[in-house]
């Protein structure tokens, strides 16, 4: 493929990405509109990915160690506490500032990863991290007065969870197979 189709090919998945990220958004305000509880949105949720991985990588999936049981578990902690504070935030916020608020994990990772592996990020992530939160305050001021409420707050807290939850695959994703990785958490 040469370089001008890969570009489209590339831009198109990407594409095709943010739509499928933020109708998840629209998605669960749906459920939540149609009386699910936060909780039980997650517990179909996450029954249906686990039972269609068991079924695509169950040859892959076993035996399991240990540790790789410890890997699997502490991945999906961070990952069930971001879920459940982005659904419950989204009983209380709207779903544009739900998945706005979501998506500032993205420049929490490299702190959270600093954190991790001790190395320093570079200083253009300093200023996309002050871009972003001159973004939020403008997000979140309305009519002459700031307007942050729990919802938002509960979403920020998912945020910085996921943000965990990626350093942590950082960590042990290179220590176990992906597809049991997956599973687990």
């Amino acid at each position: 493929m040469d370089k001008k189709n890969h570009r489209a090919v590339a831009t198109a998945a990407l594409v095709l990405t943010a739509v499928i990220w933020g109708s998840g958004f629209m998605a669960n305000q749906m459920a939540i509109d149609a009386g699910f509880s936060p909780g039980l949105i997650l517990l179909l949720r996450f029954f249906i990915a686990t039972a269609a991985l068991l079924l695509i990588f169950r040859k892959k999936l076993f035996p399991m160690t240990k540790k790789e049981l410890l890997y699997g578990f502490v991945a999906g902690i961070f990952m069930f506490g971001a879920f459940y504070a982005q659904t419950l935030g989204l009983t209380l916020t709207s779903p544009s500032n739900n998945g706005f608020y979501t998506a500032l994990n993205v420049l929490m990772v490299p702190f959270i990863a600093w954190g991790f592996w001790k190395r320093k990020p570079p200083l253009k992530v300093f200023l996309s991290c002050a871009m972003c939160l001159a973004g939020m305050f403008v997000l979140s001021y309305s009519g002459g007065s700031f307007s942050f409420n729990l919802g938002d707050l509960l979403t920020v807290l998912c945020a910085f969870l996921f943000a965990c939850h990626i350093a942590y695959l950082g960590v042990c994703a290179s220590r176990m197979e992906a597809s049991k990785l997956t599973f687990l958490q």
